[in-house]
């Protein structure tokens, strides 16, 4: 928990905003979640900032979260995400891999 909160204030930090669903232990019932599954669709206005410092764009590149051991965070644009779709599709991720049960997701404003 201590690193999604400190992943969420770095982004906050950068004035980097948008929406995280969050998914697996995070949305169960586990008093010590594991490592963080979510997508994070962060704004126009901050791939802008995104743009400009590479210190924040670590912050949203897969490799470096799992890499420190976050997890399996996937960020996309707001605006690819309206054009395609496809790429962040909630139905695809909002389902357990063993029984196909929808399982709910959580979503936080960053």
């Amino acid at each position: 928990m201590e690193l999604l909160l400190w992943w969420r204030d770095d982004l906050r930090r950068y004035g980097v905003s948008g929406l995280l669903l969050l998914d697996g232990s995070f949305v169960s019932a586990k008093v010590e979640p594991g490592d963080v599954d979510a997508l994070f669709v962060f704004t126009d206005e901050s791939e802008q900032i995104l743009a400009g410092n590479t210190d924040a764009q670590e912050l949203i590149n897969h490799q470096h979260i799992k890499g420190i051991g976050l997890g399996d965070i996937f960020c996309f644009k707001e605006s690819s995400v309206r054009l395609y779709p496809e790429l962040c599709r909630l139905d695809g991720f909002n389902f357990d891999k063993h029984t196909g049960v929808s399982k709910g997701l959580v979503e936080v404003m960053v």
